[in-house]
């Protein structure tokens, strides 16, 4: 079966329309809904030989996470565990991972490997780069924050955990000097990380599920204590400081591998759509790159309300930067919050405008995997309870209705309206490839749904599998509507 996939991959290549769409070598435009999986601690990957709530990534959650539409996956390779030693690769942990890539592989589940980091190491109540990489002076100085330490000399993570947002600590002068210093390469770190991220790429090349590689998870804007008008200054810390990392990076990954796409951040702080001047690769590579951003409210405590409306400001600063770089771009973190209404509200708000900018997205996260780095709860980050029942507001809002692949030369909309319950589509289609629509056996689809099919001649949808239908019979310029069969009285 390995080696079929393997054969498969070779026709597995994506590239970036005009458009900003992420298409396959047979044309179609493919949608991703997904999930974080990233397990942060050590052994930095979940368990995979059965099924557990908070730490698992198994044959049973890969097939709970199909049923639930999702078609992809954002997850973590640690750079940390692929390199503990400088310059001495560890082949057995990326190994691993492949392994989890082919489990996602058994299932059509898509991979982003994405090397994450926050606060860059353990010494500082963060993650993502070994130990030799950094060099701890003063942390958390000039933060007033009490913390105790464990035999190892790292901070114990409850103390961490006390600081309420573990963002605080980038503010620190030892998080700041140390990110900066590697941006700028300036101690062969980055060196390093290009060779990691060489190995990493040369061992899933051929790995036909594996859309790309994230460079590096949200990095910060450089040293905020040696100069807090650069650190803050929209856009400066993306040119000047990441932008040369990211393009040094590449050129390590692109040795071994020109077809995947590699996905790139702005700094995480980059609400006001600063952005990057240029893309990594230049003209050559801008079908093979995409803009990675994230949205996080940060003030959902206060008011859901002004929530949308960050979010009615942040979306478009994105698409235009995407616009300008004319690369993809991907929504790869979002929500982290808890199982109450209004957040059900807030994430249904933000996937009905993901769906007008035909976005794709993956969710913060799919369970807690033990995450120390966050401004929220484990219960919160994950889809579910402690009972391992699902949590409802979450999945109200993430399960919907949308088209995993458009057979199109043109898509006008394909988009799902949570209040009204309906999902449209309306594309130019082309010969020989699928439209694939996922809809939803679970929350006001329960009941069926019931559809109309527009072209010159009369279409309809033909079931493809447990859970997608694909469009038939078709002339000409497809229009279709999917509601559920019974239409629910309330709707956040």
């Amino acid at each position: 079966m390995i080696i079929l996939f393997s054969i498969i991959g070779i026709i597995h290549c994506f590239h970036i329309n005009k458009q900003g769409n992420f298409v396959d070598d047979n044309g179609t435009i493919r949608i991703f809904h997904g999930l974080n999986i990233v397990y942060k601690p050590p052994p930095y990957y979940p368990i995979m030989d059965h099924f557990d709530v908070m730490t698992s990534f198994s044959d049973l959650d890969c097939q709970l996470i199909t049923s639930l539409g999702f078609n992809i996956i954002r997850l973590h390779v640690a750079f940390e565990a692929g390199m503990p030693n400088k310059g001495i690769l560890n082949d057995e942990y990326i190994l691993h991972i492949r392994e989890i890539v082919r489990l996602a592989a058994k299932y059509d589940i898509y991979v982003i490997l994405d090397a994450h980091q926050d606060l860059l190491n353990r010494q500082f109540c963060g993650e993502g780069f070994p130990d030799w990489a950094v060099t701890k002076f003063d942390f958390p100085s000039p933060q007033k924050i009490e913390l105790n330490y464990d035999d190892q000399g790292y901070p114990l993570i409850e103390d961490c955990l006390k600081v309420g947002n573990f963002a605080k600590f980038y503010l620190t002068s030892d998080v700041g000097r140390n990110m900066e210093s590697i941006l700028k390469n300036e101690n062969g770190v980055a060196d390093m990380f290009g060779l990691f991220w060489k190995r990493v790429a040369e061992i899933h090349r051929d790995e036909w599920n594996v859309l790309g590689y994230e460079i590096m998870n949200e990095p910060s804007s450089g040293n905020y204590q040696r100069n807090k008008i650069q650190y803050l200054w929209p856009g400066w810390a993306n040119n000047h400081l990441i932008m040369p990392f990211y393009q040094l990076i590449n050129k390590y990954i692109r040795e071994v591998d020109t077809q995947k796409l590699v996905f790139f951040e702005p700094y995480f702080t980059d609400a006001f759509g600063g952005g990057f001047k240029h893309n990594i690769g230049g003209k050559k590579y801008q079908k093979k790159e995409v803009l990675s951003y994230h949205l996080y409210c940060g003030i959902w405590k206060i008011s859901p309300f002004l929530c949308k409306q960050v979010y009615n400001f942040m979306y478009p600063l994105k698409k235009l930067n995407m616009n300008h770089l004319k690369t993809g771009a991907m929504l790869t973190e979002f929500g982290s919050l808890p199982n109450e209404p209004f957040a059900q509200n807030i994430l249904s708000f933000m996937l009905d405008k993901a769906d007008n900018y035909l976005q794709s997205w993956a969710y913060w996260q799919y369970k807690g995997f033990n995450d120390y780095t966050s401004s929220s709860s484990m219960l919160d980050e994950s889809i579910f309870n402690e009972d391992e029942s699902l949590q409802k507001h979450k999945i109200q809002a993430l399960v919907r209705p949308y088209a995993q692949s458009i057979c199109a030369s043109k898509i006008y909309y394909s988009k799902y309206n949570h209040r009204k319950q309906k999902f449209s589509l309306k594309y130019n289609p082309i010969p020989n490839c699928k439209t694939i629509i996922y809809i939803p056996p679970i929350n006001e689809f329960t009941v069926g749904f019931r559809f109309t099919c527009q072209s010159k001649i009369i279409c309809s949808l033909s079931q493809a599998d447990d859970y997608t239908w694909s469009v038939e019979n078709f002339s000409g310029r497809v229009k279709l509507t999917i509601q559920p069969s019974l239409l629910s009285k309330s709707k956040l």
